[in-house]
Formats: C-alpha cells, sequence, structure tokens
C-alpha cells in the first residue's frame, strides 16, 4: 500500500476495510491492519465471492456505494468526502423524477462528510423492502481520482492521478433479502456506526459557531454601525452533526430543490437588513453569513403551505411574495423593504401559504442557528443603535 492511501485509511476512523482475499478488519494508530477474526470467519466465502464478481463485473445488485478521498475543494467539513454513486442517492434521498437529473437537494447530498454520509447509509431502513439495507465497507482497488471521472462528472484535473481513492462497497450485496439480518451482519453495522459516533466527537465534530468575539465598544467600522463592549468574550457551540443533519433529516424539497447549486453564503453586511441580526457585531454576522446558504425559485413557486409546522425561518432578499390567509386575506413582500426586515410568515403552524410573484432569492435559517445567535445577544449588554428604523412584522 502507498504512503496517500496508507495516509488516507488511518484518517478514516471505524470503517471496517475489505481486504482481497477477503478478510475483515480495520486499520489501527501504527498503520497495522487488524483482522476481525471472528466475522472474517463468518463471511470471508461470501466476501471473496463479492468480490470475484464484483472485479469481473458479473454482480447481479450494485456493490459500490461512492467513493471516499481526501478533501481539496472548499467544503463544511474537515473530514474526508465521500461521493455517493447517483442510484445509491435517488434510493436513500427518493423525490424528483427517476429518468431526470438529480434535484438540488439530492446533488446537496451526494458529497458529503463520510461521517454523515455512512450514518446515512447505516440508517437507511425502508418500510417497504426492510431487507434493503447498506453494510458499507472500504476496498482499495488501486486507483487514483482519474479513474473515477465519470462518477466525478467532470474532466481531469493536473494531480488527478496522485489523488488516492478508496471504494465503499455494500457487503450485503448478492445476499439474499431475507438473510440480511444475521447477526454477524448486524454486528459490523452496530460496530462500525458505534465507533463513528465515537470517533466524530473525538476528532472535534463540535465547531464553535462564535469563537471568542469580541465586542468593541471603541472601534466602530463601516458595517457595524452599533457600539459593541471590548471586555465581554462570547462563544456559542454547536454540534457539527446536528447541524449538517438538519438539511437531511428536517427537509422540505419544495425549499430544498431551490438550494443554488454551487452553494452560495450571503454576504455578511446584507443579515442587517434584518431586524434580528442588526445588534450582532461584525465578527458574529461573518460567521451567521458563512453558514446561511442563498435560494432563488421562479415566479409562481409555492413556498410555504398554510399549516406548516417546521423549524424553519425564512428570509426574503429580493423579489415578490404573496402570502394568503384561508379566509382569503392577502399581504405582498417586496424585498429589501420594511415589511421584509422579519421572517416571513414566521408564526408556526404557518398561517399563510406563500407564493412567489417574481424571481425571488431567499434564505432558509433553521431554529437552531438562531438560537445560538440568540444566546449572543442576551449575553451582550444592552446597546443602543445610532439609528432605528421603522419595520413592519409579517406575522
Amino acid at each position: 500500500m502507498n504512503r496517500m492511501v496508507n495516509e488516507l485509511f488511518k484518517s478514516i476512523n471505524g470503517l471496517y476495510v475489505l481486504m482481497p482475499d477477503g478478510r475483515l478488519g480495520v486499520y489501527d494508530e501504527h498503520d497495522q491492519f487488524q483482522c476481525d477474526a471472528e466475522l472474517t470467519a463468518a463471511l470471508q466465502e461470501h466476501n471473496v465471492q463479492l468480490l470475484k464478481n464484483y472485479l469481473n463485473a458479473t454482480t447481479s445488485e450494485q456493490v459500490r456505494l461512492g467513493i471516499i478521498y481526501p478533501t481539496r475543494d472548499a467544503h463544511p467539513w474537515k473530514t474526508e468526502t465521500l461521493l455517493l454513486e447517483e442510484n445509491v442517492v435517488r434510493q436513500i434521498f427518493p423525490v424528483g423524477v427517476t429518468n431526470k437529473p438529480l434535484t438540488a437537494f439530492q446533488k446537496k447530498n451526494q458529497i458529503n462528510s463520510y461521517y454523515r454520509a455512512i450514518e446515512n447509509l447505516i440508517n437507511y431502513q425502508p418500510k417497504e423492502t426492510p431487507g434493503m439495507v447498506f453494510c458499507p465497507v472500504l476496498f482499495d482497488r488501486g486507483g487514483a481520482m482519474d479513474a473515477y471521472l465519470p462518477l466525478l462528472g467532470r474532466p481531469e484535473k493536473p494531480d488527478d492521478r496522485d489523488m488516492p481513492v478508496l471504494e465503499l462497497l455494500n457487503l450485503v450485496a448478492d445476499i439474499p433479502l431475507y438473510q440480511r439480518g444475521a447477526s454477524s451482519l448486524l454486528a459490523i453495522r452496530d460496530r462500525i456506526h458505534s465507533t463513528l459516533i465515537q470517533n466524530s466527537r473525538r476528532s472535534g465534530s463540535q465547531f464553535t459557531l462564535l469563537d471568542n468575539v469580541e465586542f468593541n465598544s471603541d472601534r466602530k467600522t463601516s458595517d457595524d454601525a452599533y457600539g459593541s463592549d471590548r471586555r465581554t468574550d462570547r462563544s456559542v457551540t454547536l454540534s457539527a452533526d446536528e447541524l449538517e443533519g438538519l438539511h437531511i433529516n428536517q427537509c422540505f424539497d419544495m425549499i430544498e430543490q431551490w438550494l443554488e447549486i454551487p452553494h452560495r453564503t450571503i454576504q455578511a453586511g446584507e443579515l442587517r437588513r434584518f431586524v434580528q441580526f442588526r445588534e450582532l457585531n461584525s465578527a458574529c454576522l461573518d460567521v451567521l453569513a458563512e453558514r446561511s446558504f442563498v435560494y432563488t425559485a421562479p415566479a409562481t413557486t409555492r413556498l410555504l403551505e398554510q399549516g406548516m409546522t417546521d423549524n424553519w425561518n425564512m428570509y426574503l432578499l429580493e423579489g415578490v411574495l404573496l402570502l394568503e390567509t384561508a379566509d382569503g386575506q392577502s399581504l405582498r413582500i417586496e424585498g429589501g423593504t420594511p415589511k421584509s426586515e422579519t421572517p416571513v410568515a414566521f408564526l408556526k403552524p404557518r398561517k399563510y401559504k406563500v407564493t412567489t410573484l417574481t424571481n425571488v432569492s431567499f434564505l432558509w435559517i433553521h431554529d437552531i442557528l438562531l438560537r445560538a445567535v440568540d444566546d449572543v445577544q442576551r449575553s451582550l449588554p444592552k446597546l443602543t443603535p445610532q439609528t432605528t428604523k421603522p419595520h413592519t412584522s409579517t406575522r
């Protein structure tokens, strides 16, 4: 095994490795393969046949779930990247139309941190087909990034031939559905899941939302028209796993399909237009802006339904929305006006159905993120802005 592949294995803790001879195990901190004798004894014959069928392209079921490679592009996660096969994405996130391109939501979840992606695979258990589960294991086929360009959907880059890639295989492929509940297979799934959780916590999969943000009453910038108190340092921590899972476990495809691809974040100064964020200093706004993605939708799009109960908040940036109640009352909201300075139809359950009258752009921010911001606001001494601007609630 070459050094780069060795380093890649070393960085991916908690995943079982399938060796060419059918052995199962993990790599330890000394880069030594530790065979799981019990699981290997139970599954080695199957494992050898699975690899033979896979490498000869004679398997009856898709074996490769995706690939794992070192993170090169800018991503919110700091672990290695897992790119799922398109068919796997459609199976886990069954939205859109099968013979159409992936939706924006599906594309967003096709590439993820391997922690989050593996958890999605292990937790996937469709009610209509109970045995159709995934048991992900790593396999080193010896290929580099240039061998996977069709999956990546892009032309070759100069360093692709030097970029190591590990394949993620489904160990239960070709096993009849009724046999996939075998204790040996369940044991692997359980061990992978528990180890991933432990390593996720140990490796700093928690991030500080507002790290040591300084509130300085003596310094003002063009972006910060409010006084701040430098004597007070504040930080709020949130679980990275919790935030990463919001757009997966609490998603509304009617909204997620309008997430811009590639992702675009809001400029920090633009957040000042919203009442909730006006007392945050520039450092706070910078971090909030990094986690606030822009969505765009065309005219005549229904964005919110009356009666929806959710934990999201919509902030209109540009365009015009029509809010309608069940009794026929209506309200128009235009981006950049006083009516758009608070979240759109923010009372839950939703009192309005919301439809776009023009092309619009907006933010879609979860309560968890807003609570973190609110914690910072409450920790600050009461500040008086230099100017106040009247606003109208859009409740």
